[in-house]
């Protein structure tokens, strides 16, 4: 589970990281399956390195289908559909969700290169949102961990500044109830969950980087405002 540190850190922040929460062999499976499920079934490095050899006509095996989207988790490969079952893992996710009941939603596995590349937004202070209302129809309220409910990453590979990371905002689940009429008004935020310009909100914190070692799982708030 979390310690008393990292619980005190989510209920401020509305996020927390947790370093090991899988162990490196788990890791290394899970990414050995995750990129063989998307690159045609061989690792990330092969497919990358017959893109750059090519013309730029080489694509990643998830898409060779004409399909769009991000596939879902589970996956129906062991590697990866027993991290949900990982006693660790459970163990911070419930320390996370408080006496509430653990409710299984959706989950979406990312790659390194290939669905995601079109969706980063083109200049740092844009493409800041929230991600409440994917799976809740309630609005923002001031009942932080009980009308919110818990996300999860989990990183299957180090990911450092280079590396596009998520950008988190502290603090910024608990400042949407109160601060969202006047945003809307001054235009500083698009309803239903996305903010144009990030700078124009004054009252927020700045953006912290989700950089991480394989292996650690950030959980976060569906009220907090964050980055792809």
């Amino acid at each position: 589970g979390l310690t008393d540190l990292q619980k005190a850190a989510f209920a401020r922040d509305g996020f927390v990281t947790v370093p090991g929460c899988f162990r490196a062999e788990t890791m290394a499976a899970a990414l050995d399956a995750c990129d063989r499920i998307f690159y045609g079934g061989q690792r990330f490095e092969a497919w990358r390195d017959a893109f750059d050899g090519s013309s730029g006509a080489v694509r990643d095996g998830f898409f060779d289908d004409g399909a769009a989207g991000r596939t879902q988790f589970p996956v129906g490969v062991d590697a990866l559909d027993r991290l949900i079952e990982d006693d660790a893992f459970l163990d911070a996710y419930a320390d996370c969700l408080g006496t509430g009941a653990m409710h299984y939603c959706n989950a979406h596995l990312f790659v390194r290169s290939g669905p995601t590349d079109t969706r980063h937004a083109p200049n740092p202070w844009e493409g800041f949102h929230f991600d409440h209302d994917t799976n809740c129809f309630l609005p923002p309220t001031g009942r932080v961990g009980i009308d919110d409910y818990v996300n999860c990453w989990v990183f299957l590979h180090d990911v450092g500044p280079d590396d596009a990371p998520m950008a988190l905002i502290p603090g910024s689940h608990r400042q949407l109830a109160d601060g969202l009429p006047g945003w809307i008004a001054s235009g500083a935020f698009r309803p239903p969950t996305t903010f144009p310009d990030i700078r124009r909100v004054a009252e927020f914190a700045p953006a912290v980087s989700a950089t991480a070692t394989a292996g650690t799982a950030l959980f976060y708030s569906s009220w907090l405002v964050h980055a792809a």
